[in-house]
């Protein structure tokens, strides 16, 4: 049984709809990524029950945001250790308002701060020409 042609564009549109409200809801919540950049080889990693997010880079210039959200309220200890060959990485840490909170790079790697359980925050990596590994932590 053929289905009518406008039957089949509305099945479509919905699946389009619920597809893209999935993927915002699981940015909003942590999950994913917006990217903005170049790179010759970019493979980064972070496990969901993770404290932590490491990456290879090679040539990788740009910048990276993820939604990041605390378990629960206190004060934090964030850790970036470098180990890069060329470049450089900062991290950025932003609170809802748009204040930051802390960048960390190769001369300022360590900071803690209080966070609190019921604020969003957004981590931003920014690569300049970066090639080596890196790993950001917190605690």
């Amino acid at each position: 049984m053929d289905l009518p042609s406008w039957l089949n564009l509305m099945i479509f549109l919905a699946t389009a709809t619920l597809v893209g409200i999935l993927i915002y809801i699981m940015y909003i919540n942590g999950f994913g990524y917006v990217r903005s950049m170049s790179s010759l080889f970019n493979y980064q990693t972070n496990g969901i029950f993770e404290d932590s997010i490491h990456a290879n880079l090679k040539r990788c210039s740009g910048r990276a945001k993820k939604v990041f959200k605390v378990r629960k309220s206190g004060f934090y200890d964030f850790n970036l250790e470098n180990e890069l060959e060329s470049g450089n990485v900062t991290v950025s840490l932003v609170d809802s308002i748009g204040n930051t909170i802390f960048n960390l790079d190769k001369v300022n790697s360590n900071s803690n701060e209080y966070l609190n359980e019921s604020e969003k925050y957004r981590l931003i990596f920014n690569y300049n020409k970066a090639c080596g590994k890196f790993d950001f932590s917190w605690k």
